[in-house]
């Protein structure tokens, strides 16, 4: 027996210490040493292979070192380099991706497969150009500060880089440069230069509404069953009218708004700041030599000659620094908010609460002396100030709203040891204003602001009523906010969790949970701190109310109504055929306009929104480059007619297609200013279910495309556009999540 054991001696350790482990360990853990390894796991395949969880995890890793940590993509590292990196453009298009992540993931892999590959020398190469060189103190001190928030290493730096050249080299390589044929440019040229006139007269449904009988109550009951199941505004052929009764994804919006125009006009460039740009770039104010007509040397400009030109270059910095100050001040409480939120508040209520106080103590000041005689309002206010220790008084001439204050209306305040309060009462009697009360808000010493509706505040706060998916928003600040890339707020916020139509790709925003800062634009600009606070998801009817009867009423006659619409139309575009259309629509007593001359298609050019934004002060020059990049060089649009206003694409391209149609077959271009012979008359009926209205147009003039302008400059300069777009859409094309799942025909596998 033991001459077995002897003989067996290593089986037996072996069986020995199995069973010890297991003993340990118990059923419980030998589970877990059984179990595979969760990121092993199978979660899609495609046609190059699978894909695995750990697949997906390491994409999130590396894509946090490649943005977060070496900021490549963010625009304002982009633009301090000394130069910028190869793949800067291509890693800010990732980031603007939703489900970057995702992306990454694909594109790896996609580039894996087809066999490119990245060695750790050229990784190190990449991190050398952006100031990263191995060994470097910066790389050490990134190095440090990932290891205590990703636990991350010098070699996953240089992986994840590598793996991003990788992409890159595959991105590369299926780039395509061709030159659009002459027959795009041609047709291109064509519809952006020809251009037609038109008189134009409409029949409305609405005008024949006293010819339509009440609906029966079984055209009711079918009517409401077709469409409680459809949204409002669906215009499809079976239905071309757009009736619905679903009630769409619904969200309200609370937001707190940095108002730029009250911002700039109590800000002024820090006096000693403008003293020591002048020291430091006197070389900018120098008066060159002359010699003509007489000989004078070069002559070192005084900083008083220069200081109001520089306090003016300065002030827009000025304004900017003074609204991230705000708007830092503001996001910080509402983290303290978010850590305790008080109950039944509203968040941005509640921070702008605490950015305000009574100006009670100021107001109480004594003002030795007072001698403001017949001064403007606004000159007067400056005056006031100084005489008070002020920077500004923020009184609310030209304030918003219906009844502007003009600021040159004048005023007088006159008084021996007053009160600022008592000053200012006397100035809101002269100018009829109800007793304004004044407060202070933080980030703004040594300013007062008139506050309640009346007034001018350099920060307010305000709530939508619930806002539809896909509806005009009421709300003026909300409606005019955009994203540096020009995303409306619109679309962002029903980028929520609660409408989420599937688990893979990722939302943007919660309920009650901070959005992304928004630049708000016309009227009001400046930046919006926003929030959705509440989320209702599409619901269809279940009985027909009260209310939707109304609804339905009305729709059903107004199909009605526009089908009469329709005949009287035709009828009338059977005269003008005969007698034109002024004088044939003049007897039946129905008025025309006329367009202007219009062309096929127009060009916009939405880069320059970005621009524009950062003129005003209301981005700065990295959110313009982030704008830039991620908007297209230009737009090719099928015109707004002018005078016509048409919900939709569609619409518009049928009834352009419907005008140009009318073009006469022989051209015979129009001498100078002269309008193109009317006769024989060229008209055309139209119908506009969705606008509820048929419409007669005739040809009043017209203006070819002439080739010789197309052989000048042309061919030239749309070729280049036509290349740009190309390349711009092929980049963000080939970055996209949803682009590279399907080239690689990615398939998820469930659980």
């Amino acid at each position: 027996m033991f001459s077995f054991f002897r003989k067996r001696q290593k089986m037996v350790v072996i069986i020995m210490a199995v069973l010890m482990v297991s003993f340990l360990v118990g059923a419980q853990g030998f589970s877990a040493i059984a179990q595979k390894n969760p990121l092993k796991k199978v979660v899609g395949k495609t046609r190059l292979g699978e894909l695995k969880r750990g697949d997906f995890q390491q994409a999130s890793i590396d894509v946090q070192i490649l943005l977060r940590y070496l900021g490549l993509g963010n625009p304002r590292r982009m633009i301090d380099a000394e130069r910028i990196a190869p793949t800067d453009f291509e890693m800010l298009t990732l980031a603007n991706d939703r489900s970057r992540i995702e992306a990454f993931a694909f594109l790896y892999h996609e580039a894996r497969q087809a066999g490119y590959r990245t060695y750790d020398s050229e990784a190190e190469g990449f991190l050398k150009t952006i100031g990263l060189a191995k060994g470097s103190p910066q790389r050490k001190n990134l190095v440090a500060l990932m290891r205590g928030r990703l636990t991350a290493t010098d070699k996953d730096i240089v992986r994840a880089v590598a793996r991003w050249l990788t992409i890159n080299k595959s991105f590369a390589s299926a780039r395509v440069e061709s030159p659009p044929s002459e027959q795009q440019v041609r047709h291109l040229f064509r519809n952006l230069v020809e251009r037609i006139d038109l008189r134009v007269a409409t029949v409305t449904a609405d005008s024949m509404l006293e010819e339509v009988p009440e609906p029966s109550e079984e055209d009711i009951a079918n009517q409401f069953e077709q469409a409680k199941n459809t949204f409002s505004g669906n215009f499809t052929e079976e239905d071309p009218f757009g009736f619905g009764y679903k009630l769409p994804d619904r969200v309200r919006i609370s937001y707190l708004l940095v108002d730029r125009n009250v911002v700039e006009r109590v800000t002024v460039a820090d006096e000693q700041e403008v003293r020591d740009y002048y020291r430091r770039h006197m070389e900018k104010f120098v008066e060159p030599a002359t010699t003509q007509p007489t000989t004078k040397p070069a002559r070192q400009r005084k900083f008083s000659e220069v200081k109001q030109q520089i306090a003016a270059d300065l002030k827009s910095e000025a304004v900017r620094k003074r609204t991230e100050g705000l708007l830092t001040l503001a996001e910080g409480l509402l983290e303290q908010y978010r850590a305790a939120p008080e109950p039944n508040t509203n968040a941005h209520q509640w921070v702008r609460d605490k950015m305000v106080s009574a100006a009670n103590a100021i107001l109480q000041s004594e003002l030795d002396v007072v001698e403001i005689q017949a001064q403007p309002l606004d000159e007067a206010m400056t005056v006031l100030a100084k005489a008070a220790g002020l920077q500004a008084i923020c009184y609310p001439y030209e304030a918003y709203g219906a009844s502007k204050l003009d600021p040159s209306v004048e005023v007088t305040i006159r008084g021996r040891g007053i009160t600022l309060a008592e000053a200012l009462a006397q100035v809101d009697r002269q100018v009829k204003s109800p007793p304004l009360k004044w407060v202070e808000f933080g980030g703004f010493e040594g300013v007062i602001f008139a506050d309640g509706e009346s007034g001018l505040q350099p920060v307010i706060v305000g709530q939508s009523d619930l806002i539809a998916r896909d509806r005009p928003i009421s709300d003026e600040i909300l409606r005019n906010c955009l994203t540096a890339s020009g995303q409306p707020l619109s679309e962002i916020a029903f980028m929520l969790e609660a409408f989420a139509e599937d688990g893979v790709k990722q939302s943007v925003i919660k309920v009650n949970e901070d959005g992304p800062r928004m630049s708000a634009t016309g009227d009001r600009p400046g930046v919006v701190l926003w929030r959705v606070t509440e989320a209702l998801a599409a619901k269809a009817p279940q009985a027909l109310t009260d209310q939707l009867r109304q609804q339905v009423v009305s729709d059903l006659k107004i199909k009605q109504a526009f089908n009469l619409a329709s005949k009287r139309a035709a009828n009338l575009a059977e005269a003008a055929g005969d007698i034109g259309l002024e004088e044939a629509a003049e007897q039946a007593g129905i008025e025309t306009t006329t367009t202007g001359l219009f062309s096929r298609k127009t060009v916009a050019f939405p880069r320059q929104i970005a621009f524009y934004q950062m003129s005003l002060g209301q981005i700065d020059q990295a959110e313009a480059v982030a704008g830039m990049m991620m908007l297209p060089p230009q737009v090719v649009r099928w015109t707004e007619v002018p005078g016509i206003e048409l919900p939709d694409e569609k619409e518009r391209r049928e009834l352009i297609k419907k005008a140009f149609a009318l073009i006469p077959a022989q051209i015979e271009p129009a001498e100078g200013d002269v309008p193109y012979p009317q006769q024989p008359y060229a008209v055309a009926s139209l119908t506009s279910p969705a606008r509820r209205e048929a419409a007669v147009i005739q040809r009043v003039d017209y203006r070819p495309a002439v080739s010789s302008k197309y052989e000048d400059e042309g061919r030239k300069q749309l070729t280049r556009s036509l290349v740009e777009v190309a390349d711009w859409e092929g980049r963000v094309s080939w970055f996209s999540a949803d682009q590279a799942a399907k080239r690689l025909n990615f398939e998820p596998v469930r659980p």
